[in-house]
């Protein structure tokens, strides 16, 4: 059984979080962090998220999301739907963008996690707050 959409995206922030955190506390460069002993320190804990948090999770919280979308629009256009509706659904859009174009084609954990920190981790924690009591 796959985990929730909702702990898939939660997994991503707290993820995304700890390795950056700890990134940023080592003061080196992305790639010198990823040989690095901060990054060694981290490793099981990362792999088994990462493992977690693999293809059929992300694409289950893929599946979640744009079922949401659909419910949010309720047969009417995009046009029609009102502000909150539109946040809301811009938040959901964000975040299959997210799951879609970058998780889902990393071919490898350091790759994974380069686009997590760089280019997901940014949108989750701006749309995350929305998206997961979407998705609950």
């Amino acid at each position: 059984m796959s985990m929730s959409a909702a702990k898939v995206i939660q997994d991503l922030l707290a993820l995304g979080v700890q390795v950056k955190d700890a990134w940023t506390k080592s003061g080196k460069d992305w790639p010198e962090f990823l040989n690095s002993f901060e990054f060694k320190q981290l490793q099981s804990s990362v792999s088994a998220v990462v493992a977690s948090l693999g293809p059929p999770s992300l694409q289950s919280a893929l599946s979640a999301v744009q079922q949401k979308e659909i419910n949010l629009l309720a047969g009417r256009s995009i046009l029609s739907l009102s502000v909150d509706e539109l946040t809301q659904f811009h938040a959901l859009s964000d975040v299959e963008h997210q799951l879609v174009m970058k998780l889902l084609k990393a071919p490898d954990q350091r790759t994974f996690l380069t686009v997590l920190v760089e280019d997901v981790l940014p949108v989750l924690v701006k749309v995350g707050k929305i998206v997961v009591p979407l998705l609950l």
